[in-house]
């Protein structure tokens, strides 16, 4: 008999889903929406969720329908070698080379640098890296209790801290959002400019990166059948998803409602501050500091975890543990470095990377459809290349004034949704009609 995930293990491991992909910058990006958007707040919020929630969500559910485990498996049906280049990248990426030190350096600036004077901030920040990552190795070691801390204790506390805050600006608004006007992009295009701003979150080249963590964890349950696999992962996807919809409503409706008090902020960080320092004083950047602290560990410990995992997949000659520990050192050791030059080099790539991250995983949603589906896959990911290339060149300003590179710039202006980012996705389309078209005149053995 087949084993099947009772309604309470589906819903942990939903909340798991929804602790592993909302992070601190899923608390700052909605509150700035939110402010900037102003009375158009709730077609700005709707266009958000599409993109923030929908490819994550997406993405979760593909690995199911695929029965893959992670990037890897699902990259594989491009070619093997394309699979390792794109799983090492995208692993570093969103796990030791810039996500993991970013949060811990998020959690350290907006948690604990405030309370500490300019002496002690070095120090200070030493010994808090040291902490965290201790602390995210040891809940990360036995992967197979990840489902306990961070789906039955680290999320819900997130979410009991979290709601402190909301709660009041629900009961005691600080404005009315339908009283202010728009600002920028949000005055004419609020769906679009909160669909953009749901894409920019990345959070969908995390979705294959991480959810690794997912699948082991339904597995480690005793849940062995493709079949029972996708529909459990679906139904804790679907779970997750409108736990992160229903959050991201909710803080974009207190950045809105916080033009009745505040300007609008440079960023939401600086809002949430304002917000929570408004509602509760000086207690206020205390709990704040919780709920963003508690925000990083628990993404940490995720992607900690699934950078070991996948990498012990795809190199069986390195073990979990070996492999876990070198990313926890490897994240500390940047995280106390500093960020700033380490991210103008990767976002770079992460950009190139993560419309890879998406054609593979809306393709593999209805890879049970198509006759052929590795022609279809190795279409459209070649049509994206320069594209992605592109965009990601371009996501360096310095290069805008080099003779050698400007002409790029210029190319990739002209592509349309370009100024989005989103500049491969008239290509990702011609590339996969191509795709479509040839799996169906061809024979199998021509794409062998």
């Amino acid at each position: 008999m087949e084993k099947k995930l009772s309604v309470r293990q589906i819903g942990y491991v939903g909340i798991m889903l929804f602790g592993i992909f909302f992070g601190a910058g899923n608390l700052i990006f909605p509150v700035n929406m939110g402010q900037m958007a102003g009375g158009n707040v709730w077609w700005a919020t709707l266009g958000f969720i599409l993109t923030g929630v929908g490819l994550p969500i997406l993405g979760i559910i593909a690995l199911g329908v695929t029965d893959s485990s992670g990037a890897f498996e699902i990259s594989s049906n491009v070619g093997k070698s394309f699979a390792y280049v794109f799983t090492i990248l995208i692993s570093f990426i969103m796990g030791p080379l810039l996500a993991i030190p970013r949060l811990a350096a998020t959690s350290f600036q907006i948690g604990i640098s405030p309370f500490l004077s300019s002496r002690y901030q070095q120090m200070g920040l030493i010994g808090f890296i040291l902490v965290f990552f201790v602390v995210i190795f040891l809940l990360s070691y036995n992967r197979g209790r990840l489902l306990e801390y961070i789906g039955k204790f680290l999320t819900p506390l997130f979410l009991v801290l979290l709601a402190i805050i909301v709660v009041m600006s629900i009961v005691k608004p600080m404005g009315s959002p339908h009283f202010y006007h728009p600002m920028g992009e949000y005055a004419h295009s609020p769906l679009l400019s909160g669909f953009v701003e749901g894409y920019n979150t990345l959070d969908g080249a995390g979705s294959i990166a991480f959810g690794i963590v997912v699948v082991e964890t339904v597995r480690d349950l005793g849940v062995k059948s493709p079949k029972q696999l996708a529909i459990s992962i679906g139904k804790a996807g679907l779970i997750g998803g409108l736990m992160m919809a229903v959050v991201y409503v909710l803080l974009s409706y207190m950045g809105a409602t916080s033009l009745g008090q505040f300007r609008p902020s440079a960023n939401g960080g600086i809002a949430l501050v304002q917000i929570a320092t408004h509602y509760f004083g000086g207690y206020g950047n205390i709990l704040l500091s919780l709920i963003v602290i508690v925000a990083c560990l628990k993404t940490a410990i995720a992607m900690s975890s699934a950078f070991a995992d996948t990498m012990s997949d795809i190199f069986p000659k390195f073990k979990y543990l070996p492999v876990l520990i070198f990313a926890v050192v490897m994240s500390a050791l940047l995280a106390t470095m500093g960020l700033t030059e380490m991210i103008r080099f990767v976002m770079p790539v992460l950009m190139i990377v993560y419309p890879f991250s998406i054609c593979l995983i809306l393709i593999s949603l209805i890879k049970p459809l198509l006759r052929r589906p590795r022609i279809v896959y190795q279409m459209t990911t070649w049509w994206i290349a320069i594209p992605a290339i592109l965009s990601g060149i371009t996501t360096i300003p310095e290069l805008a004034h080099a003779p050698v590179f400007s002409w790029l710039f210029k190319l990739n202006h002209i592509l349309p949704m370009a100024q989005y980012g989103m500049g491969w996705v008239l290509f990702a389309l011609i590339g996969f009609a191509i795709g479509l078209i040839l799996s169906v005149k061809q024979a199998p053995q021509s794409f062998k």
